[in-house]
């Protein structure tokens, strides 16, 4: 796996195309088939999203040559992939175990922050407005990652590391033109928060779907509505089996506006929340 992994970076600088495609694809599927063998079936399934985006189209395994439990890890990820509903499909290039860096930031200015901004308690915003030097403002934020850390026991912090890789890919992929940085536009924060949604649904606007905005404006019934849904597995302490998240764009109103519905603001309510008893979800 660390051959796999050191190859990767230099697969990726391939001058022409297709060879770089090529190799990006067989690293990923190679990547995949060890970690299924190592009865990681999440970094499997992980790898191979990476390898149908560089190389698309239908594929056939035979268990004979690689073993039933992988044969069923890349047939539900093809089958997956293949229905259109995949975040993959609408933003392609996320990987959570990828090795982005956290944003560095001058220390004075680090609760600007989407980190900060989007997890931080009353209490620890309170305190960082009380402090006045720099070693209590590292000091900070050390205890600010250490409530959060998923598994204490090991050396690095995941959920910090995770929530630096998703700033970054929402700072890319969801910036709203003239207006918020990615990270802290409507899905910015969803998906900082949540990570990447089971399913999303794209479509134009339906006439009862309208926005009050654009029927006080008589705004011709254009613009679009992506629902991203979660289901429990993916949620902290909300009740429901599922959650939909839903993005309107339309004239007069705005591009991706999310609907303050009750069960979308109780989970990002609940994923806020200090997450050191927890695991970090896939």
């Amino acid at each position: 796996m660390q051959t796999l992994k050191d190859a990767i970076p230099e697969a990726s600088v391939a001058a022409a195309d297709k060879e770089r495609n090529d190799a990006m694809a067989a690293l990923h599927f190679y990547a995949a088939l060890a970690l299924s063998n190592c009865k990681d079936a999440d970094g499997a399934k992980s790898h191979l999203r990476e390898f149908f985006r560089f190389h698309p189209g239908q594929s056939a395994l035979t268990a004979a040559k690689y073993g039933r439990a992988f044969v069923q890890l890349f047939d539900e990820v093809q089958r997956t992939l293949a229905t259109g509903e995949m975040f993959e499909r609408f933003y392609p290039g996320f990987n959570e175990r990828g090795d982005g860096g956290e944003e560095t930031l001058p220390i004075e200015i680090w609760s600007t922050s989407p980190a900060f901004q989007l997890l931080a308690e009353d209490a620890e915003r309170e305190e960082w407005g009380r402090l006045r030097d720099d070693g209590a403002r590292s000091a900070f934020i050390e205890r600010f990652w250490q409530r959060r850390d998923t598994d204490p026991q090991t050396t690095a912090n995941e959920y910090r590391a995770v929530i630096a890789q998703r700033v970054a890919f929402a700072d890319r992929s969801f910036q709203v033109p003239n207006e918020l940085r990615g990270a802290m536009s409507d899905r910015g924060r969803v998906f900082v928060l949540l990570g990447a949604p089971a399913r999303i649904h794209r479509s134009g606007l339906q006439r009862y779907e309208t926005t009050i905005v654009a029927q006080r404006a008589r705004t011709p019934l254009t613009g679009t509505l992506e629902r991203w849904i979660y289901f429990r597995p993916q949620l902290s302490n909300v009740a429901a089996q599922q959650v939909e998240f839903r993005f309107i764009t339309q004239l007069g109103y705005g591009e991706a506006v999310m609907q303050r519905d009750f069960w979308p603001l109780k989970a990002l309510a609940q994923a806020r929340q200090p997450r050191a008893d927890k695991t970090v979800a896939p």
